[in-house]
């Protein structure tokens, strides 16, 4: 399950750079090639969980929801290419709002590094910024077209290079996590073993001790005379 969402969370990393790196070098992409590039995407991502869920063991899907996730994103990629022009309207707040949705994940990995012993600030740090690059895509501070689309780029490449590494640095700490408590685990184990050995040892002795009486008393017992009647 970790190993799957790291790879799910590397996946949308991966994508949001190469988003990023396309309005950086072609910041003259017009609105409606960006909204038919990310049609594009979450129709793929949408094929790509349905096939997965269908061919998973489906003890492995139980409580997953690959299935309903594909068939939203196929739809909102449709939706995208078919209402194109309302969708141009809102873009730079679907953008902005997956930034800010990125650095709230961010912010709770910094929560989960911090819980479980480590150095949470250079990802808190990362959330933060995040977040405010995520609220100036939403309020579009730039009306010149070019430069917009270059912070929108710059948005999204910044989003998932942190992303990346946000998700390489808690999937290590978590690696460690796990290790010692398996560590752990073990430990108790260890401990637990020679107390029952000793109580079955002791055992033992109350029985061969209980069995050494008891045949005393039958000894004793063969050696007295019948009563003289």
């Amino acid at each position: 399950m970790l190993k799957e969402m790291k790879w799910n969370m590397i996946l949308s990393a991966a994508l949001y750079m190469v988003l990023g790196l396309i309005l950086l070098i072609f910041p003259a992409t017009t609105d409606h090639v960006i909204c038919y590039l990310v049609a594009g995407i979450a129709i793929v991502i949408g094929v790509v969980n349905l096939i997965v869920y269908f061919t998973r063991n489906i003890t492995r899907n139980y409580y997953r929801n690959d299935f309903v996730t594909g068939l939203m994103l196929i739809v909102l990629g449709v939706f995208v290419i078919y209402k194109v022009d309302l969708v141009i309207e809102l873009v730079s707040f679907i953008i902005g709002l997956c930034i800010i949705v990125s650095g709230l994940f961010k912010l709770q990995d910094s929560l989960d590094v911090q819980r479980m012993g480590g150095n949470a600030v250079v990802i808190l740090g990362l959330a933060v910024v995040n977040v405010v690059v995520g609220i100036l895509m939403v309020i579009k501070p730039f009306e010149a077209a070019m430069l917009f689309h270059r912070l929108l780029g710059a948005g999204l490449l910044f989003s998932g290079m942190t992303d990346l590494a946000s998700t390489l640095y808690l999937s290590s700490k978590m690696h460690g996590y796990m290790k010692k408590l398996s560590e752990a685990d073990e430990a108790i184990k260890v401990t637990e073993i020679p107390a029952e050995g000793d109580s079955g040892e002791e055992s033992r002795e109350g029985s061969a001790s209980a069995q050494e009486t008891a045949m005393g008393t039958q000894t004793v017992s063969d050696g007295q005379e019948p009563p003289v009647i």
